[in-house]
């Protein structure tokens, strides 16, 4: 969403699977949704502007501080969900799907980067600290791993000398580093409007680089995120709040 989650969370992350894939590794294609377009907006307040009533089927609009608080209280109280996440740099994009649990003990991802030198894609599942990875061949090249020809499209468990990356990769840690983009001190320099987001009542907080979607149905779930800066874009769409099914082992996972 922010630089600073690109950074921590996105780049990172990509960078940080080649420890383990210099282990082991496997394959897959990263399922992607669009990101929902913002329609019919209806209030428009700055975050210093008095709470107004809105509709029945919507909470009291709050200010862009108070529609913090609930996306932060709305998350704290969540067990899982699911997100897409996308950062686009000059030509090169990676992409990040995670479902599971918040802190991130039963979990499925996918993680695809188009680089030339650092590209490849790889799904992955942790159940409690231990990883699985399936990874594809342009995978295992960028990580110069001998064994890349025979991990290459299986599942295979990571060493627990290696594994880590992935149990630290996590919906938790995500929202931790875009929460920090919505302190005070930038919330200040925000708007809030009324909209609808795919259908129902949500809370648009932005600015010119920033824009934060959070559900207007008191549950505080952040809905989409989007930042940018320069040639580079992030995007984040949530959902699946507290609907994200449990994980299981793959079967026929091989010891890597």
């Amino acid at each position: 969403m922010t630089r600073h989650v690109t950074r921590s969370t996105l780049s990172i992350a990509v960078a940080g699977l080649a420890l383990a894939l210099a282990a082991c590794g496997s394959s897959t294609t990263v399922s992607t949704t669009g990101t929902a377009s913002a329609s019919s907006s209806t209030t428009t307040s700055s975050s210093a502007s008095s709470p107004a009533t809105s509709s029945s089927s919507t909470a009291a609009t709050p200010t862009v501080q108070g529609a913090v608080q609930q996306m932060n209280a709305g998350f704290s109280k969540a067990k899982s969900a699911h997100v897409v996440a996308q950062q686009v740099d000059g030509s090169d994009t990676i992409k990040i799907e995670l479902a599971g649990t918040i802190d991130g003990k039963n979990q499925r991802g996918t993680i695809s980067n188009s680089s030339k030198t650092d590209g490849g894609t790889v799904q992955f599942v942790v159940i409690n600290g231990k990883e699985y990875i399936n990874g594809d061949a342009a995978y295992y090249k960028a990580s110069g791993n001998s064994k890349g020809p025979q991990y290459a499209g299986k599942w295979v468990i990571v060493p627990a000398t290696a594994a880590g990356n992935f149990s630290d990769l996590t919906l938790k840690s995500l929202f931790d580093e875009m929460e920090s983009d919505f302190s005070d001190a930038k919330t200040t320099k925000m708007k809030l409007t009324n909209i609808t987001e795919d259908g129902v009542p949500a809370w648009q907080i932005a600015d010119s680089q920033t824009t934060g979607v959070i559900a207007a149905d008191g549950s505080g779930h952040l809905l989409r995120a989007e930042h940018t800066e320069g040639a580079k874009t992030e995007k984040y769409v949530f959902d699946q709040w507290n609907a994200v099914a449990p994980v299981s082992a793959p079967v026929g996972a091989i010891q890597g």
